[in-house]
């Protein structure tokens, strides 16, 4: 702002500067423009730069947190189903055992029953000879 203040201060200053005078500062002032320009122009090619780079950076650390938690996935689902095949090993196991010891149970209730016709018919045969 000050650049163009200057600028119509001298272009419209006094009547006595000569004509190449103020070709020179027209010229100097348009270096300054060009100058500012250019300077502008660098920094938005340095944040073009910069914004770039932090695409990059970003896209590639989404890549890398995306791959940590596929191999997470991965590694949970492998967990899960060994602990649900151990599970069904021993939920076999125990349904074994449980069918081993219904049939131990009906055994002994057979068992029980025999051993109780018999203590009658002892009882029979011990009553029978006493009378």
């Amino acid at each position: 702002m000050d650049s163009e203040h200057n600028f119509a201060s001298t272009v419209g200053g006094g009547s006595s500067s000569s004509l190449k005078s103020k070709i020179l500062q027209l010229e100097n002032h348009m270096g300054n423009i060009i100058e500012e320009i250019n300077l502008q122009k660098r920094e938005v090619q340095m944040l073009r730069s910069e914004k770039e780079t932090l695409e990059e950076v970003l896209t590639r650390k989404a890549e890398d947190m995306k791959k940590a938690l596929e191999e997470e996935c991965g590694r949970v689902d492998s967990d899960m189903r060994q602990s649900f095949k151990g599970q069904k090993a021993l939920n076999n196991k125990l349904q074994q055992q449980a069918t081993l010891l219904k049939q131990e149970k009906t055994n002994l209730q057979q068992n029980l029953l025999a051993l109780q016709r018999r203590i009658g018919e002892l009882e029979l045969q011990v009553g029978s000879t006493g009378e």
